[in-house]
């Protein structure tokens, strides 16, 4: 990468800040770290586009604090995400190059369900 690449990027504020509808519960697992267990959960989200009804689906894994909240949602739920993308790369068995892109939340909150007016 030139270093005209590395500054342009380094400008970029890779942010996100999205509202969705889970699609299913919260999947929730424990890694073991050399500082020792942490709470990662993931969830997806759906997300509405502009030009067509069908919603994008997102993938969101939230970590620790963060997770621990998530977890309580269930499917259905409304919530507001604020995060920036990130991804994970890796090779196969086969030598073949993967990657997953994902919204890493670094801010999770439910959005009550719409009841409305009583008269």
């Amino acid at each position: 990468m030139s270093n005209s690449e590395k500054h342009f990027f380094s400008s970029i504020d890779n942010s996100l800040d999205i509202t969705g509808l889970l699609g299913a519960d919260p999947e929730s697992k424990e890694l073991e770290t050399k500082n020792g267990k942490v709470l990662v959960v993931e969830i997806r989200l759906a997300v509405p586009q502009a030009k067509t009804e069908e919603p994008a689906w997102l993938n969101i894994e939230a970590w620790n604090g963060k997770a621990k909240y998530l977890a309580t949602l269930k499917k259905g739920d409304r919530v507001r995400i604020k995060g920036s993308l990130a991804m994970d790369a890796w090779t196969t068995k086969e030598g073949e190059k993967r990657n997953k892109i994902y919204v890493l939340a670094e801010e999770v909150r439910s959005i009550p369900k719409f009841q409305g007016s009583q008269a």
